[in-house]
């Protein structure tokens, strides 16, 4: 599951460990998408999809949205 997520441009915190929530079944990681980076971590389609959709976000509020180098 962390792979998809991680293709999505988030970014597994490898400095923390992880716990057994919600129960001793699971291995909860954390994990996080900064904003600044998302483009960068993300793999080259789903970076173009997020550009997009953050394009008519952006439009919709009459700002801009960063472009994906291809």
């Amino acid at each position: 599951m962390l792979d998809r997520w991680c293709s999505s441009g988030g970014v597994v915190a490898d400095a923390v460990p992880a716990t057994p929530y919600p129960d001793a079944r699971y291995r909860t990681r954390i994990m996080w998408w900064d904003r600044a980076e998302v483009l960068v971590n993300a793999e080259r389609g789903q970076a173009h999809k997020i550009a997009e959709e953050a394009a008519v976000f952006a439009a919709a509020l009459g700002g801009s949205a960063p472009a994906v180098q291809p």
